[in-house]
């Protein structure tokens, strides 16, 4: 992780036509990282999350997670 660029967040989001987009986004905070994501793809989403990738990374070990 590289503390001048932010923090690396695991992005789920779905847009209003039902489309799911799943992606990292690095940012300081979670909710610049899902702006920054959709921004960066062209969509708007209707609902989105995001979690830090190291936790993603750890739930993912343990099968509670799906991969990217």
């Amino acid at each position: 992780m590289n503390k001048i660029s932010g923090i690396e967040w695991v992005v789920s989001g779905v847009t209003a036509e039902g489309v799911r987009y799943r992606g990292v986004q690095v940012a300081r905070y979670g909710h610049p990282a899902i702006d920054f994501f959709a921004k960066a793809n062209g969509v708007k989403f209707v609902s989105a999350m995001c979690e830090k990738k190291e936790h993603f990374d750890n739930f993912l070990a343990k099968g509670l997670r799906k991969p990217l």
